[in-house]
């Protein structure tokens, strides 16, 4: 800005650099940068059968900037090769789009494919494929069934255990390791209407009578087939409802439990 004062000329400068920092920071962060073209990518690539896959991609320009419109197509590829479905692109330029794996063991192999609006210049894109593998369904539980449901004190008993997937399946090749314990010796968990229900006398203190194993850890055989049974494996030491838990070694949460009626 120029002023004249006496004759002379004078010269002040207005402080612009703070201003056109500022916008060009804010101008910055709104633009995001991609690789170009369709990516590709799925939640895992290693399922078990029946499992949710998400597949997901996204489109960008030539500039690295997100495509808006248009739609992509997800296929699996192979001896039959078969559409999965559509999904529309939003507003990031992404997409994403569930299918479940297949419901036998092996390879499951995607891509996806852009397909742009209708009248628009730009030609439709397809990514690399992905291979994806499906294994059988791991055991989620264990099934223990008692040979003789009803027995006296210091009586061996007998039980089955058989390795569950999550559709209650029998996991045949299941070779993992088991421990044996009886959960109703650290406290009663049955009400008095359970007792009554099977005729048996109220519960006595826990500290008396604990069960006895002749065996508390198993690992199981490729020859078990998924099912092994324990003959004369556990006594317990008290009247009541007793119960035996099956429970894998390395996993509190896959377990199994049956209840003997104790004379």
């Amino acid at each position: 800005m120029r002023d004249r004062e006496g004759g002379k000329q004078r010269l002040t400068l207005e402080r612009l650099e703070a201003r056109i920092a500022l916008s060009a920071t804010a101008e910055a962060s709104a633009i995001e940068v991609r690789e170009p073209g369709l990516a590709f990518k799925v939640s895992s690539a290693n399922v078990q059968i029946h499992e949710d896959i998400n597949l997901m991609a996204a489109m960008s320009t030539k500039a690295g900037r997100p495509v808006v419109s248009g739609q992509v197509e997800f296929q699996e590829l192979g001896p039959r090769s078969r559409v999965l479905g559509f999904a529309k692109i939003n507003k990031k330029g992404e997409v994403s789009f569930l299918v479940h794996a297949p419901a036998t063991p092996g390879t499951f192999v995607v891509d996806a494919r852009y397909i742009p609006p209708p009248g628009h210049r730009s030609l439709g894109e397809t990514s690399a494929p992905i291979t994806i593998n499906v294994v059988p369904l791991a055991v989620s539980s264990f099934r223990v069934q008692p040979l003789v449901r009803y027995g006296k004190i210091g009586e061996p008993l007998g039980f089955t255990v058989t390795a569950l997937n999550a559709l209650g399946q029998t996991v045949t090749d299941y070779t993992g390791t088991i421990d044996l314990t009886s959960p109703t010796d650290s406290a009663s968990k049955f009400s008095k209407q359970f007792y009554i229900g099977y005729s048996l006398p109220p519960p006595i203190p826990w500290t008396l009578g604990l069960a006895t194993f002749t065996t508390t850890t198993y690992q199981f055989k490729s020859s078990d087939q998924g099912t092994h049974t324990f003959y004369s494996t556990v006594s317990f030491g008290k009247a009541g409802a007793e119960s035996v838990r099956a429970q894998e070694a390395t996993n509190s949460r896959v377990r199994g439990e049956a209840v003997f009626a104790i004379a």
